[in-house]
């Protein structure tokens, strides 16, 4: 059976986990995640709502069982049922290995844009998705049809701090959400451009917050990020 030093797009879900050995010591962390492999139908629509498939629910176990044990984690989803089954099995890889883990539940903002869904389906098909996604960033579709992106990234940056300001040194919140907002969070919260890389299953990156700057840990690379002058939250854990 395939695992994940198997799979041909397992590049993001590796450095995922190799560069869990880079976060710094006594501070705690955000894991932000895309889901598990899923179903793949070609119209947006369909794919919307597609399931994991049976593989997808087994690397999901696997990512959580090769996860730093020496953490606590809380997890969060975005509320389409993929994201929910990856939470879970990633919780039962961690249970493999007795680590202590809270399940927190939906958080609407990791899927949640203000758009029709129709307008949104019909420029993802006419564009690609590639495309549709440059264009977004950019301001190039009405915003009276399609959220602006950053909007969409401020309003999940407010819940994520509001979660994390309860956080304990040694814990992680993990998020388990999708490509196109790991996309969004990377661009908007990091000033990173990944749209030509993408994010794979199970890929996405780890931040962590210091007094005048964010600490990111993405693509196999550490960054040393300023604040975006329109984030106004600073984590109480800092010194």
């Amino acid at each position: 059976m395939s695992n994940l030093a198997d799979i041909h797009w397992n590049r993001d879900v590796l450095n995922i986990i190799s560069q869990s050995e880079d976060l710094i010591p006594d501070l705690p962390a955000i894991l932000m995640i895309r889901h598990s492999a899923r179903e793949e139908p070609k119209d947006l629509l369909n794919a919307i709502n597609a399931p994991l498939t049976e593989l997808g629910k087994k690397l999901a176990i696997e990512f959580g069982d090769k996860l730093n044990i020496s953490k606590q984690y809380r997890i969060f989803h975005s509320p389409k049922p993929r994201c929910k089954n990856t939470a879970l099995k990633i919780q039962e890889g961690l249970d493999n290995n007795q680590v202590k883990t809270e399940f927190k539940g939906e958080l609407d903002s990791l899927i949640r844009i203000n758009s029709d869904r129709n307008i949104f389906a019909k420029y993802w098909n006419r564009d690609g998705e590639h495309r549709f996604v440059d264009y977004w960033f950019s301001g190039f579709y009405p915003k009276w049809e399609i959220e602006p992106a950053i909007v969409v990234a401020q309003r999940t940056a407010k819940d994520i701090m509001h979660n994390f300001q309860e956080i304990e040194s040694n814990k992680v919140d993990l998020y388990i959400s999708h490509d196109y907002s790991i996309l969004i969070y990377l661009r908007y919260w990091c000033g990173i451009l990944a749209t030509k890389e993408w994010i794979n299953y199970l890929g996405g990156f780890w931040l962590q917050f210091q007094k005048d700057h964010i600490f990111l840990l993405f693509g196999g690379k550490k960054f040393h990020i300023p604040y975006p002058a329109w984030w106004i939250w600073r984590p109480t854990q800092l010194n």
